[in-house]
């Protein structure tokens, strides 16, 4: 694609992954950071700094004082930031409650599998598209990156059979598991979305949860377009459309029980702003325009005889 480096080959969609990756190796220079993940910066590094997402992020850093919604940075202050933390709690109970498989739908750049403290007997699966995972594998293995749980990478689509790809890559559907996808269910038409949550509903054993989280498209279009392209992507060709209706319902006639999480009171917990794009107090923003989602899976409803 125009406007990203020539030495890295991936899919338009795989470079919002280095967006993260900026955000999170940023929120470590913080004295009251959320978390810590030393790994994303070797990805910036090995990019360059002309990646649209990069550019993007340090223009943000110049323009701090500037609108805030003129930038996706600036937009969505420590959205990411949040998130990272949110689920990061919410794998380390699952864990602490006894689970022991995680899945990563479309990982990018994510290093959990490094930075967390997992217990003994823990596998995290990661799924991502193959020239993404190729271009991941190859930075940690030249900073020696060494996991801290037995972590399988696995290159497919999830519009594209990924389930037999992730059994054979040794995964057990007979285990509770905890599935993440995040930062994902915008980049998927609903039928995909639909499609992917059948394959995940047929992959989990009673006590399996799934957390993710949903930012309306209206976000990264419309009157927002042009926050959205000075990261230099073409948001109206990668954005299409999430699940279709309210994530919540989306889960729930699928028989998971959701539990929505307002990225405002995630913010406040932590003693951070509510991103600018999200606070009603910011004119043009979208209030109501990103949640948290958290779901549990205890088996096919039963009707009685």
């Amino acid at each position: 694609m125009s406007d990203t480096p020539s030495n890295v080959d991936m899919p338009e969609v795989s470079w919002t992954a280095l967006g993260a990756a900026w955000t999170r190796a940023r929120e470590g220079d913080r004295p009251d950071a959320l978390f810590t993940d030393p790994l994303a910066a070797h990805f910036i590094t090995a990019v360059g700094g002309e990646a649209p997402y990069i550019k993007a992020g340090e223009q943000a850093r110049a323009d701090a004082d500037a609108d805030p919604l003129a930038n996706p940075f600036t937009a969505m202050g420590d959205y990411v930031a949040l998130r990272t933390r949110w689920l990061d709690d919410l794998l380390r109970d699952a864990a602490a409650d006894g689970i022991r498989q995680v899945v990563l739908l479309a990982a990018g750049l994510d290093t959990r599998a490094y930075r967390l403290d997992w217990p003994a007997g823990l596998r995290l699966f990661e799924l991502d598209l193959p020239e993404l995972v190729s271009f991941k594998e190859n930075v940690l293995r030249a900073h020696d990156a060494r996991p801290a749980c037995d972590r399988i990478a696995v290159s497919f689509d999830l519009r594209d059979g990924w389930s037999t790809a992730l059994r054979t890559a040794g995964f057990d559907p007979t285990r509770p598991t905890v599935w993440l996808a995040e930062g994902l269910l915008h980049y998927l038409t609903p039928e995909d979305n639909q499609a992917m949550l059948d394959d995940i509903t047929a992959l989990s054993a009673p006590g399996s949860q799934l957390a993710t989280d949903h930012i309306e498209a209206d976000m990264m279009g419309g009157s927002h377009a042009p926050t959205a392209d000075s990261t230099g992507l073409k948001y109206d060709r990668l954005v299409k459309g999430g699940p279709g209706t309210t994530p919540a319902t989306w889960l729930e006639r699928s028989g998971w029980q959701a539990e929505e999480h307002a990225v405002a009171d995630c913010a406040v917990r932590h003693g951070r702003p509510i991103p600018p794009l999200l606070d009603p107090d910011v004119p043009g923003s979208v209030k109501d325009g990103a949640v948290f989602l958290s779901a549990r899976w205890n088996g096919p409803r039963t009707t009685a005889a």
